[in-house]
Order: C-alpha cells, then structure tokens, then sequence
C-alpha cells in the first residue's frame, strides 16, 4: 500500500520522508547492495519555494554541502552532461536520439505547451531513454528520475515526479532543491506544488545507522 507523506515545504518533507523510510521500512537485498525500503512512497510538498536555509544534518550524513547543492542545480540547469553518463539537465533540456543524433528540448517544449494551452495535461518531459538504458544483460545504472508532468491549475503550478528508484539519505534533498529550481523557472511569479512518487524510497545499509544517529532524533517534531 502507497504510504502518503505531506509537508508545508521542502524543509519538513524532507525530514518527514526519511523518517517515514526509517520507520516503516523493510529491509531488502538488491544486486548490488542492500537497502531499507519503502515502496511507493508519495511526497506532497504544498510549497516547492526554494527554502531559505538547509537542514544542517544534511552534511553529518554524507549529503551536498550548500556550495554542492547549487553547483547541482547548475548541472540541472544545463545541457552539457559535463563529463557525466547523462544528468537530468542533459535529458531535460537535450534529450538524444542515439540512432539519429537529434536532441529535443523538453523544457523548452512544456514552457510553449503551457504558455499556449495553459490547462493542458500534456506538458509532459521523460527522463528514461529506452533506446540507451535498457540492458538486461547486466546491472546498469539508468536515471533514477524517469517522468515528470507540469499542470497549470487555478493559479497554481502542480507538479508530479516518478523516481524507480531514490536514495532518500543523499539524493532526496538535492533533487526537491533542484526541481524547485527547475520550477521556478517555469512558474517564477505563482505558487508551486510537488508530488513525488517513489516507487523505492530506500536508505542504503551503509549509511543506515549516521542517518539514525543524526535524523531520528527529529522524530517528534516531523514523524509520519
């Protein structure tokens, strides 16, 4: 059963999702590691507002420091893979055709999709490239965020992300910093709201226990 998390602001959903993922998680062995999982587990942000500080557990367990988290949102922001496989900026904004070479500016595309149909419920940009990450043969590593969709409704720009799969200790923050930014690109002078489903919100074993150490501790101000 999906299990639903609601925050007023990045700030607090992020605290409230990995508590949730601590809390009411299983543990599951993968290919190559093994996690604390929960499956389809759904963020709702009310307020996607860039927030103003970062929680300050965030480099105790091995997340972005402030000077990493904007040098992410530039990578987001940009074409260039910057010497990456791919990045989200590289498949938002110049997503490839490897048969014949042509690239397609999705962010472009959902910008001129709203400013003319503004209800549409076709502003939708997609992160997996089937014709370049799917391989059965072995374990690979295609993008964690695979679709995304922008709805303008009664003033209120409504966002909804699908990960496969989302490491919630490291990656969570950065990437709802980034779509926020993402966002405000979109929509800069109204509200903005998120919701992000993850089908395998996960803490990885390995950073289980620096994650309990400084996270759990805020269990009575933000548990699910």
């Amino acid at each position: 059963m999906p299990l639903l998390v609601r925050a007023r602001s990045i700030y607090d959903g992020w605290f409230k999702a990995v508590l949730a993922v601590l809390d009411h998680g299983s543990w599951v062995t993968k290919e190559d590691s093994k996690i604390l999982e929960v499956e389809d587990l759904i963020l709702y942000v009310e307020d996607l507002s860039k927030p103003t500080k970062h929680p300050e557990v965030l480099e105790n367990i091995g997340c972005l420091s402030s000077t990493q988290l904007e040098a992410y949102v530039k990578q987001f922001m940009s074409s260039d893979r910057m010497g990456f496989t791919y990045t989200y900026g590289e498949r938002l904004r110049a997503y490839a055709c490897p048969r014949c070479g042509a690239t397609f500016d999705q962010v472009a595309f959902v910008k001129e999709k709203l400013s003319k149909f503004p209800n549409t419920n076709q502003a939708v940009a997609v992160l997996y490239n089937p014709l370049k990450d799917s391989d059965s043969t072995r374990h690979n590593d295609p993008p964690c965020w695979n679709w995304v969709q922008f709805r303008l409704r009664k003033g209120k720009l409504h966002i909804t992300a699908v990960f496969r799969s989302h490491d919630y200790a490291k990656a969570l923050y950065p990437n709802l910093y980034a779509i926020a930014s993402l966002a405000e690109e979109m929509y800069p002078r109204g509200t903005r709201r998120l919701t992000l489903l993850s089908t395998s919100a996960h803490i990885y074993e390995s950073d289980y226990k620096v994650v309990e150490k400084y996270v759990a501790p805020f269990r009575l101000l933000y548990r699910v």
